[in-house]
């Protein structure tokens, strides 16, 4: 298996690791927080969740971006792109969504506005999922 597919394939199955605990685990967790010290869980969690989710997020996009672009014959063209779209999509999710709502809860506990991001997160979370079946399904594909 080509070198730039196992990382690519290992960045988006690891974030759709992550996705998924944040989603299920993470974020309805945030509910029962507290408010006293809220301010701080929050800045903590964007601190300690960004060693993990920047650098696998960058290495994707720039690993999908490389499937795109390069020459390569073991993705075809239309998989390649539609990954790529994917991933643009979570990126415009997670920049217009999640990190405006993050900014809201960095202001204190709010119900309304954990609420929305635990239902709106369903999106990127959805959106992973499909990259990392169809990426298992190419990583089938080159043996």
């Amino acid at each position: 298996m080509p070198l730039i597919l196992l990382i690519h394939c290992l960045a988006t199955l690891s974030m759709l690791a992550v996705i998924w605990f944040v989603q299920i685990v993470h974020y309805p967790l945030m509910l029962h927080a507290g408010t006293e010290r809220f301010t701080a869980y929050m800045e903590q969690h964007r601190r300690r969740i960004s060693y993990i989710v920047v650098p696998l997020m960058v290495i994707e996009l720039g690993t999908g971006g490389w499937l795109v672009a390069g020459d390569v014959d073991y993705i075809r063209p239309f998989t390649a792109w539609l990954g790529l779209a994917l991933l643009l999509a979570i990126w415009l999710t997670t920049f217009t969504i999640q990190v405006p709502l993050h900014r809201r809860l960095a202001l204190g506990y709010d119900r309304a506005v954990l609420e929305r991001l635990i239902s709106t997160n369903w999106v990127r979370t959805i959106l992973w999922s499909c990259r990392g079946v169809m990426l298992v399904v190419v990583m089938l594909d080159n043996g």
